[in-house]
C-alpha cells in the first residue's frame, strides 16, 4: 500500500526530471524555479542584471486565501511579514473637503511588502542555480524538442527540455509563443508611495484597505509591514489620466533617463511630483492629501494591458508579464504570476513526464487563457467603475450607491454607510 505525498513534494522518478531554464530573475522566475525544484525538477534561472532587487517593488495586497495557497504549494511560510484586513471601505470627498463614507465590503486581505516575497522565493532559489549578469537574447532551435538560449556576451547555454520565459511585459520570448501584438497603453498611470503610519494621526486604516474616490480615479491606502514585520508604514497609491505623448516625459527621472514602463521609488522628478499632487488636492479629502504631502520618496507606474492567444509554442513557455498582463484594479499580477507558475508546476506533475509534457503544457496554456478571459472582464467592470466612469454620487442617491458597491463585489457581504 503506497501513499501519495501532497502536489508541492512529490518526487519524480529519475526518467520524469525536466531540466528546466528560467529567463528572468524576479518574482516570477523565483517562483517558477521554485515550484519546478518542489518536484524534483532541475531548474536554472538565468537573470540579464546584476544589481540588487530588493528596492525594486513597492507593497502587494491579496485576498488572504492566495497567501494560504502559496503555503500549500511550499512557496512562502507562515513567517511571511504581513498586515491583515477585514474589508474594503471606499469613500469620496465631500463638498467642504471632508471625507465622505460610500460603504464597505467584507473580504479577508493580507498586505505585505514586494521585497519580502522576492526574498522568500529568491531564497528557495539555490545560489548556484541563479545565475545573474547572464542575458538571454535569444533561442536557438525554437521548433526543436530541445531548445537552447543564446547570451548577449556570444555564450550559449542548453538544450533544455523547457524554457520558460518570466522577463516581464517586454519579454523576447512573448513573441516567440505568441501572435498578439505588443502591451498596449492604458492612458493612466499610477503614482504611490510609503511613509511611516505612525506620523498620520489623522487616518485610522489599519485592518482594511480604503479606496478613495473621484472623478477621474481613486487612491488605495493600506498597511504593510515594515523592518521584518516589528514596524508598519502606509502604502497609497493613485491612479492619473496620462496622455501618451506625455508618458515619455513624465517617466524621464531626476538623473535624466526616459523609462519604459515606470520610474523607481526616490527617482520621480519634483514637477511631476508637484503635478500628481495638485490634482490630487482638488480630489481628495484632506486628511488623505496629508497623506501624500508627507511622502518623501514616489513612483509612478504606466499601466500597460496585453493579452496573449497562447502560453506554450512547442517546449517554450511564458507567464506572468511576460504573458497576459491586466491592470493592478484587475487583481495583483504578481499573485497572477505565482498562480501561473504553481499551475504549470502541478500541471507538469504526470508520470513519465517527459513523454507526456506536450500534453500537459497544451492543458496548462488553455488553463491559463480560460483565468484571462476572467482577469479581463474583470479589469473592463472595475477600471469604469474605478478608474474611467467613477459615479460621483453627488445627488445623495443611497440606492445608486448600494447598487454600485454590489456590482463591483458581486456575492460579497456589502455595507452601504452613504447618507443623502
Amino acid at each position: 500500500m503506497t501513499t501519495d505525498l501532497p502536489p508541492a513534494r512529490r518526487q519524480p522518478r529519475q526518467a520524469d526530471i525536466l531540466h528546466v531554464a528560467v529567463v528572468g530573475g524576479s518574482i516570477s522566475g523565483c517562483a517558477v524555479a521554485a515550484a519546478l525544484q518542489n518536484r524534483g525538477h532541475d531548474v536554472t534561472v538565468f537573470e540579464r542584471t546584476t544589481t540588487d532587487r530588493r528596492d525594486q517593488g513597492s507593497a502587494i495586497v491579496t485576498p488572504a486565501t492566495v497567501l494560504s495557497q502559496l503555503e500549500t504549494a511550499g512557496l512562502i511560510g507562515g513567517d511571511l511579514p504581513r498586515c491583515p484586513a477585514d474589508a474594503i471601505q471606499y469613500k469620496t470627498r465631500g463638498v467642504d473637503g471632508s471625507v465622505r463614507p460610500l460603504g464597505e465590503v467584507a473580504l479577508p486581505l493580507a498586505a505585505f511588502e514586494w521585497t519580502d516575497l522576492f526574498q522568500t522565493l529568491r531564497d528557495r532559489v539555490p545560489t548556484d542555480r541563479y545565475r545573474a549578469g547572464h542575458h538571454v537574447i535569444g533561442v536557438d532551435d525554437v521548433a526543436a524538442s530541445r531548445p537552447s538560449l543564446r547570451f548577449a556576451d556570444g555564450g550559449t547555454a542548453g538544450p533544455y527540455d523547457l524554457v520558460v520565459f518570466a522577463d516581464g511585459y517586454r519579454s523576447i520570448g512573448r513573441p516567440l509563443v505568441s501572435s498578439a501584438p505588443q502591451p498596449s497603453y492604458s492612458g493612466y498611470v499610477f503614482w504611490r508611495g510609503l511613509v511611516d503610519t505612525d506620523t498620520l494621526s489623522d487616518v485610522d486604516i489599519a485592518g482594511t484597505v480604503t479606496r478613495v474616490l473621484y472623478a477621474d480615479g481613486h487612491a488605495v491606502f493600506y498597511q504593510v509591514p515594515r523592518d521584518h514585520g516589528k514596524e508598519r508604514q502606509t502604502m497609497w497609491g493613485c491612479y492619473r489620466p496620462v496622455l501618451p505623448e506625455e508618458l515619455p516625459g513624465l517617466l524621464t527621472d531626476v538623473a535624466g533617463t526616459t523609462h519604459a514602463g515606470s520610474t523607481p521609488r526616490g527617482m520621480v522628478r519634483p514637477d511631476v511630483h508637484a503635478r500628481f499632487l495638485g490634482e490630487l488636492e482638488e480630489r481628495l479629502p484632506a486628511r488623505y492629501v496629508k497623506v501624500l504631502r508627507s511622502t518623501v520618496e514616489t513612483s509612478v507606474q504606466a499601466i500597460f494591458s496585453q493579452r496573449v492567444d497562447r502560453y506554450v509554442n512547442g517546449r517554450l513557455c511564458v507567464l506572468g508579464d511576460a504573458a497576459s498582463n491586466f491592470p493592478p484594479y484587475a487583481g495583483n499580477g504578481v499573485l497572477k504570476a505565482v498562480s501561473n507558475a504553481v499551475t504549470l508546476s502541478m500541471s507538469l506533475a504526470a508520470t513519465d513526464v517527459v513523454e507526456t509534457m506536450d500534453v500537459a503544457l497544451a492543458g496548462w496554456s488553455q488553463q491559463q487563457l480560460t483565468a484571462d478571459a476572467s482577469f479581463a472582464a474583470l479589469a473592463d467592470v472595475n477600471g469604469r467603475r474605478l478608474v474611467s466612469d467613477v459615479p460621483s454620487f453627488d445627488d445623495g442617491d443611497v440606492a445608486a450607491v448600494t447598487t454600485w458597491l454590489h456590482e463591483l463585489h458581486p456575492g460579497l457581504p456589502a455595507t452601504v454607510n452613504f447618507h443623502s
